[in-house]
């Protein structure tokens, strides 16, 4: 776990499209991972608070002051990061519920949140020929940067799902980008994976967990695509709270799998094998 927390003030707030809102924070002392789908933890002020109050790390633990309400936490990524002004860009979703989608709708300059130190996946190995991009409307922030991120000349196609025509965005690229917009109705993103040809490609997705889980394994045990060739993120899942619940009646014999496999030597691919294998024995 990173020591590095990051107080942040909201700048301002603008629609992206309809169903995205972007709010722009001030923070100081940020430094970019380098990955374009980078991701951090967002502290968000419990109720009846201002501000998140942010945690010390005491031996690898968050550790949050007695008698203070903790601050609600929910992953996010980082849409663009301006190191010279130190202003970065995160774009929400619209949606009923949580409490991320409706602070961000109601965002004022000034209000205040934290971020975590940021990590990313996206990697493309040298070797790969073109990119395999593959995401619902919760991975845009990322596609749209890793789209704009793209060398001059680098091939990629895109698949992305939105709610309809309104939800498109445009992108500035140096890459050669052909995007496929998805609405309801049209394939789903899974079997644009399943049939599409992936030979010298580098595929990366992201979106709803259940959707990135049936990716992953047809990529690695079907099509036998090598480790580092491709990269899947769940960022939702429905009814998030039911399925959490259940987890936790079976979270000692899944974790317990996943440590036999590592203790026989097994890599962070095979780990997730066994994870992945774990959930859908218990019907997760």
């Amino acid at each position: 776990m990173s020591n590095d927390l990051f107080p942040a003030e909201v700048i301002g707030t603008r629609h992206v499209t309809p169903l995205m809102i972007r709010v722009t924070l001030g923070l100081d002392g940020y430094v970019s991972s380098g990955a374009a789908d980078e991701y951090f933890k967002m502290f968000f002020p419990a109720e009846g608070q201002r501000e998140p109050v942010l945690p010390q790390v005491v031996e690898g633990r968050w550790v949050y002051p007695e008698d203070v309400a903790e601050p609600v936490l929910r992953t996010y990524t980082v849409r663009r990061f301006t190191p010279a002004t130190g202003e970065m860009d995160v774009d929400f979703v619209v949606h009923e519920g949580g409490v991320a989608a409706p602070w961000a709708m109601q965002a004022r300059p000034g209000d205040r949140v934290g971020l975590s130190a940021a990590h990313g996946l996206h990697r493309p190995p040298p070797e790969a020929a073109w990119q395999l991009i593959l995401g619902d409307a919760t991975a845009l922030p990322a596609i749209g940067r890793i789209v704009e991120e793209l060398p001059a000349g680098t091939r990629a196609k895109v698949y992305a799902e939105v709610a309809g025509p309104g939800e498109r965005q445009e992108f500035d690229t140096r890459g050669e980008v052909e995007i496929t917009w998805l609405y309801p109705g049209d394939a789903a993103l899974p079997e644009i994976a399943r049939r599409h040809d992936v030979r010298g490609a580098y595929v990366w997705a992201a979106g709803e967990a259940g959707a990135m889980r049936a990716i992953r394994k047809h990529l690695r045990h079907d099509r036998r695509l090598p480790a580092g060739s491709f990269s899947t993120l769940g960022y939702w899942r429905p009814a998030a709270e039911e399925w959490q619940r259940r987890f936790e009646q079976v979270a000692p014999g899944v974790r317990a799998r996943v440590a036999v496999t590592r203790e026989r030597g097994g890599d962070s691919e095979q780990c997730q094998d066994e994870f992945d294998a774990a959930l859908e024995a218990a019907g997760l």
